[in-house]
């Protein structure tokens, strides 16, 4: 079992064997152990209250997150480049801003996302159960795909019952899996 010392500096207390940098305290471990590594930061980004993000090898899209997620003011979905730093804004779309039982966001190799944008809150009343749908939206952003400027957005289907709890993406096929909280899988293809 390794044994603790005190180290106040920081720095790792001298020792026979192999010892982990810590701010409170050196591990001192066996010979057959390296020590840990340690990288250090050399730049940073921050973006803002982030409600989803999910990357890829040269992008990252993120979902802006407001004070009150039962607002009625939309959501910004923001893609980035990280082929350079600081992060470059390339394209950003906009989405109803709602409580939804699906929250992912999938984003493809080329630059392709699909998401479920949630029914109008505003719509419902006390005599209707549902006052809109949900929807499968499927967007391609600027790339090899879609060699414009310009986003392209759509609606792919809707669901009245308002009952998506998850959703998976192929994008080499182009079909999107839909799972509902009755059981039943939907596949959609593109």
């Amino acid at each position: 079992m390794p044994r603790r010392r005190p180290s106040t500096t920081g720095r790792p207390t001298s020792a026979p064997t192999s010892t982990t940098w810590a701010t409170t305290s050196t591990t001192t471990a066996s010979k057959s152990s390296s020590p840990a590594q340690h990288h250090r930061r050399i730049s940073t980004h921050s973006f803002g209250w982030v409600d989803g993000a999910i990357a890829t090898s040269i992008s990252i899209l993120i979902c802006s997150q407001g004070d009150n997620p039962w607002a009625s003011e939309l959501n910004q979905l923001e893609l980035y480049s990280l082929s350079s730093f600081p992060l470059i804004l390339t394209s950003k779309v906009s989405s109803r801003r709602r409580a939804v039982r699906c929250t992912g966001i999938i984003l493809g190799k080329q630059a392709t996302a699909a998401w479920i944008c949630p029914h109008d809150c505003a719509m419902v009343s006390h005599w209707e159960e549902h006052g809109g749908c949900e929807t499968l939206i499927a967007a391609v952003f600027p790339s090899l795909l879609n060699p414009t400027t310009e986003l392209r957005v759509r609606e792919v289907c809707m669901n009245d019952l308002n009952k998506w709890t998850t959703l998976d993406y192929d994008e080499d096929l182009g079909k999107i899996a839909l799972g509902s909280a009755f059981g039943k899988v939907t596949i959609v293809q593109l």
